[in-house]
């Protein structure tokens, strides 16, 4: 992704009266509740080791528990997807998730796609899991299962954000998972499936280089993307938004 230009776009916090209310992670996010059964404390769990390696559906998937996880209080989870012939190591190291993840208290969890290059199923796009349409979203599901069962997480803040084609997937993931996922953030990757119907509004943050010449913003490209404004605009219209989009120019650094 080329980086002269960036467009972030986040008018998509999920405007129906309908919509649970997110909270946002805070310094001390473990003491963070939201209204629901969720929020009860857990019991029975364990304290794990600040790193670990967990396999889940024969793919290593890295785990980071954060020093101030108490095991009798919900956590965030933050699903942090990798792109295209990266890993999830990789993606941890690029977007410093670990260090965030030990200033804000929630799980970071660092999935790993298939194939080689090693990829996601998101819809269009470049590589063997979607040639071989691998069940991603299932893949991602068992992995937040594998998180409940083994940590005191909490079911009402599960995140998901990706780059390039792990963000295709985090959109994916807002279509067929929004039971479980709270909100997605997506880096150089747009809505790549045709049929996309939320059982509930998703929030979308969204940002995205306007030249790129990957996952161009203006859509097409080699794999024959949808634009970044069609795919923002489809979210809006997913998530009951009406009010007039608000643009805010910046000539500073992003």
């Amino acid at each position: 992704m080329s980086c002269r230009s960036i467009v972030i776009a986040l008018p998509l916090i999920a405007c129906s009266a309908t919509a649970a209310p997110i909270d946002e992670p805070t310094a001390d996010a473990n003491e963070q509740a939201t209204p629901d059964s969720s929020s009860a404390a857990c019991s029975g769990k364990s304290a794990q080791p600040v790193n670990a390696t967990w396999r889940v559906d024969g793919r290593d998937v890295e785990v980071h528990v954060p020093a101030s996880y108490d095991p009798t209080l919900r956590a965030p989870i933050v699903l942090n997807i990798h792109g295209l012939s990266s890993s999830g190591a990789d993606q941890a190291e690029l977007t410093h998730m670990i260090e965030s993840s030990n200033a804000h208290g929630f799980i970071a969890v660092h999935p790993n796609g298939t194939g080689s290059p090693r990829g996601w199923n998101g819809g269009d796009c470049c590589n063997p899991a979607a040639a071989s349409n691998v069940d991603d979203a299932a893949f991602i599901a068992k992995v937040i299962d594998e998180v409940e069962a083994t940590l005191c997480a909490d079911a009402d803040r599960i995140y998901a954000i990706g780059m390039s084609n792990g963000a295709f997937l985090a959109n994916r993931l807002a279509c067929e998972l929004a039971d479980r996922i709270a909100a997605i953030g997506a880096v150089s990757g747009v809505l790549g499936i045709d049929a996309c119907t939320p059982s509930r509004p998703v929030p979308v943050f969204h940002v995205h280089g306007t030249s790129d010449f990957v996952v161009p913003f203006g859509g097409g490209g080699v794999n024959g993307n949808i634009s970044v404004e069609d795919s923002i605009a489809g979210w809006a219209t997913r998530n009951h938004c009406t009010a007039a989009p608000v643009t805010t120019h910046d000539e500073g650094d992003a």
